[in-house]
């Protein structure tokens, strides 16, 4: 049986050790080990206590992708500690404990027809753990870099008292066409390895806009 890991620190510690930690990934700050390694666990505790909503996300994902199409490609990932202080880095104004995507599952489909049929699910039922979900169409308005689909965030709500610890974790539901997923794979590879943020040109991103 799985043992799902379960927040350790209050949200203000994990804000803390979020922007402790920025300087040092920035090569700026040398702590000493004791306070580094105590700012990285409480940073990879965060991270890892997504787990057990993650899976919840990605079961119900599963089921509703497959309802529009039985070959949909469903997958779900935690944030890279080393992503989660690119992040942090990239947007200074950000907290840890605000972060929406440490936990993500993602649909691919055929097409932009498909994904929109599935967005539409989700839409339509906001089951009981997905309770006040958001949605960003980044169809009808790409983000700078090019990137398109759509992101469906939610907080998880227990139904069970022994899972109410994860209580109001955020998860973060990605929807894709295949060309869409193959593009925002290229980005994503060429910003780890340059960690620089990629902008598109509008002629660029005319040509990609149906795909």
């Amino acid at each position: 049986m799985v043992e799902w890991i379960a927040r350790d620190y209050s949200k203000a510690d994990i804000d803390k050790a979020g922007a402790f930690l920025v300087p040092w990934w920035h090569g700026r700050f040398h702590p000493h080990g004791q306070e580094l390694g105590h700012a990285y666990g409480v940073v990879e505790n965060w991270r890892t206590c997504h787990s057990y909503p993650l899976n919840a996300f990605q079961v119900n994902l599963r089921s509703r992708a497959r309802r529009v199409e039985g070959d949909a490609l469903v997958a779900q990932r935690l944030k890279r500690f080393s992503s989660v202080m690119d992040k942090l880095a990239r947007e200074p104004n950000m907290k840890l404990s605000q972060m929406q995507d440490l936990g993500g599952c993602r649909a691919i489909m055929s097409s932009v027809r498909a994904v929109d049929e599935l967005a539409a699910i989700y839409r339509a039922q906001h089951a009981e753990q997905e309770a006040a979900l958001k949605v960003y169409d980044y169809l009808r308005s790409p983000k700078a870099d090019g990137y398109r689909g759509i992101h469906v965030v939610g907080r998880f709500a227990a139904r069970a008292e022994a899972r109410k610890p994860w209580n109001g974790q955020r998860i973060e539901v990605q929807l894709r066409s295949r060309l869409q997923h193959a593009f925002a794979t290229a980005v994503e590879t060429v910003t780890t390895f340059t960690r620089t943020y990629l902008k598109i040109e509008a002629s660029i991103e005319m040509r990609y806009a149906a795909c």
